[in-house]
């Protein structure tokens, strides 16, 4: 019977992975405008009847605000009409496509609010150009709004949760099932009943969290709020994420048994790996609607659902044993004997936790910060090396409890710092106060983490390295017939552009004069829409263009017509590649480095990831106790060696 609901259980599990796998979805969480058309600062030879903008994901168009203001403050209607992908550029980017009214020669300031599709979070910025007129550039490219207190707190409330939950189904699976019992079974179901009631009242606070976070940022849309819960990918994600805590809490439901026999039944082992099942798709859940899963990375969603299980491990669990050790360290030698065993086995798993944090926290900041100035200039770094550094601190501390519970590991440290060895009769003492400690540092990590959460990343065009494209304008020699044609475009982005020619005769004397030279512009995917220039004589061989024909980037296709005086004229075909506007036209001065830490980090993260899975191969290997004895209620053979150390 066990056997069939447990093939059940896992067949759920395994359809509920698939289909929070297919919620997959590209997240940037807070929708930054990359790219705009005309450019902001440009200056225009006639008025344009649409503007181009493109976010880094996608916005709901129905709730995207635009206005255009004049010169002298005339407020002017101006409409979203469609959405607008890209394809000029390997980053998937999503456009949107305004449509203006017919402006006078002027300057103006087009300004819009966008709420991103995926998370919910606000964006707003402005551009200003102008129509034969001089403007300058804007200040307010990209204006990113600070987060609230409310939703950092809820973001706390439900991350706390979530890691409570999952630190109190790691004790019940990964470290009870392994604990020896003597003359403690009466302790032991007491510990357990504790652990498993602040599951569940995790549980419910991880719930009305989710739902708490969902209504503060559909808020934003006004009347509209409904429509933001059940039209956007956010909206339905927590939605699901609220069935699968309802489901996770039925079954710590049927884990709370009253006696420590029953809590080691094959129906106990069933309920545990189904609350497991619920717990994994909650974290791909949770992973989905953060900022780390951009350009729909399989990896980076594995990476930070990774991440999160091994913060709820490590953080989760210090909390739990925080509110139910600590005053059994206080108590009787029996009581004081489980505690002390509990939190033996606790420090191998927080142990391989950190080193899970340490790999993927690395490959995520690679993917969040976009440079080492990004890192220190923007709240969002700030904040991360914060979190880094009280991280740091409180593991410092776990290595101190680790060295009071473990006497081989104390005995390596102080060889390796040259300390002498005493009687640890004090620092096993202070141990209750160490472990309280040390999960006040979790929850400071967890509220950190929740800032994280709800600002815009260190990430985006403004930290763009100038690449090879703004370094050099490019220029093309060839021959056409008898002559030797030079040909430039500057700045060659989208927008007001200048044109160079240059033909000269090979033969001397040139056989007939130039007339005109004419030049055939075909915009990327046009076959038969063509721009006709003629050229501007500067001096004898040299031809200028000017304007802002060229509108888009991207390949096109450029016929340069030369006319001589009797003579067939003649004609060559330049292909040509318009680069993109400067993303968001505006890049921050250099102040250390923006050169990418992406390359870097990951490379770092993937050696570190090798290292330690050697070293854990073949300590395991040579030390087979340091591994559980079970898992989830399922016993090893080589556990029966396992002598316990008290």
């Amino acid at each position: 019977m066990a056997q069939s609901v447990m093939k059940r259980i896992f067949l759920a599990g395994l359809l509920g992975f698939v289909a929070a796998i297919g919620l997959l979805s590209p997240v940037d969480a807070h929708a930054i405008v990359v790219r705009t058309e005309p450019a902001d600062g440009a200056v225009l030879d006639r008025a344009p009847s649409e503007i181009k903008l493109w976010f880094t994901e996608a916005i709901l168009l129905d709730f995207t605000t635009i206005e255009i203001v004049d010169g002298e403050g005339k407020h002017m209607p101006a409409l979203v009409t469609r959405a607008l992908p890209d394809q000029s550029s390997d980053r998937t980017w999503f456009g949107v496509l305004i449509r203006l009214p017919e402006l006078a020669p002027n300057a103006y300031r087009l300004s819009w609010r966008a709420i991103a599709n995926d998370d919910l979070h606000a964006s707003s910025g402005a551009i200003v150009f102008g129509v034969q007129h001089a403007v300058e550039r804007s200040a307010d490219t990209l204006m990113v709004p600070t987060p609230s207190p409310l939703e950092v707190g809820l973001r706390w409330l439900n991350l706390g949760a979530l890691a409570g939950v999952i630190g109190a189904l790691a004790s019940l699976g990964l470290i009870f099932p392994t604990l020896p019992l003597t003359d403690a079974h009466e302790t032991f179901a007491m510990l357990r009943r504790r652990v498993i009631t602040i599951a569940l009242m995790a549980t419910a606070i991880a719930f009305f969290a989710g739902i708490g976070m969902l209504l503060t940022q559909a808020a934003t849309a006004g009347d509209a709020w409904w429509s933001i819960v059940t039209q956007t990918g956010y909206g339905w994600r927590t939605m699901a994420r609220a069935g699968v805590i309802v489901v996770l809490f039925g079954f710590l439901v049927r884990l709370a048994q009253p006696s420590a026999a029953v809590a080691q039944s094959s129906d106990s082992t069933v309920n545990r790996i189904a609350a497991f099942a619920c717990l994994g798709i909650l974290a791909i859940l949770e992973s989905l609607n953060s900022h780390v899963t951009t350009g729909n990375s399989f990896v980076s969603v594995l990476a930070n659902t990774a991440h999160l299980l091994a913060a709820g491990v490590w953080g989760g669990g210090l909390l739990i044993f925080a509110l139910t050790l600590v005053p059994l360290l206080r108590g009787n030698s029996a009581e004081h004997a489980l505690a002390r065993s509990v939190l033996r086995r606790f420090g191998a798993l927080a142990a391989t936790s950190l080193g899970v944090l340490v790999v993927t926290g690395i490959y995520i900041s690679g993917i969040q910060v976009a440079s080492v100035d990004a890192l220190l200039v923007t709240l969002y770094g700030q904040t991360l090396l914060i979190k880094v550094g009280l991280a740091l601190t409180i593991a410092s501390i776990g290595l101190g409890n680790a060295m009071t519970l473990h006497p081989r590991v104390a005995e390596i440290l102080r060889a390796v710092l040259h300390r002498p060895a005493n009687k640890s009769e004090r620092e096993s003492r202070r141990l209750g106060g160490m472990v309280l400690l040390e999960s006040i540092g979790a929850l400071g990590i967890i509220l950190l983490a929740a800032c994280l959460g709800a600002t815009a990343p260190a990430r985006g065009p403004e930290f763009d390295p100038p690449g090879g494209q703004a370094a050099l304008i490019p220029s093309l020699s060839t021959h056409v017939a008898d002559l030797f044609v030079t040909f430039s475009i500057k700045p060659n982005r989208p927008g007001q552009n200048f044109i160079d020619v240059g033909v000269f005769d090979t033969r001397r004397p040139a056989p007939a004069p130039i007339e005109r030279v004419t030049l055939q512009l075909r915009a990327p995917g046009a076959l038969n829409d063509t721009i006709t220039l003629d050229a501007t004589r500067r001096d004898n061989a040299h031809y200028e263009f000017s304007g802002d024909a060229i509108n888009i980037s991207g390949a096109w296709n450029v016929d340069l017509v030369i006319v001589r005086r009797g003579l067939p004229a003649v004609t060559k075909t330049i292909p040509w590649t318009v680069y993109e506007s400067p993303a968001s036209n505006q890049t921050r001065p250099v102040w250390i480095s923006n050169q990418p830490l992406a390359p870097i980090l990951t490379w770092l993260a993937s050696a570190i990831l090798f290292l330690l899975s050697g070293v854990f191969v073949v300590w395991g290997l040579r030390r087979p106790t340091l591994l559980p004895r079970s898992v989830l209620g399922f016993t090893f053979k080589f556990a029966e060696r396992e002598k316990d150390q008290r």
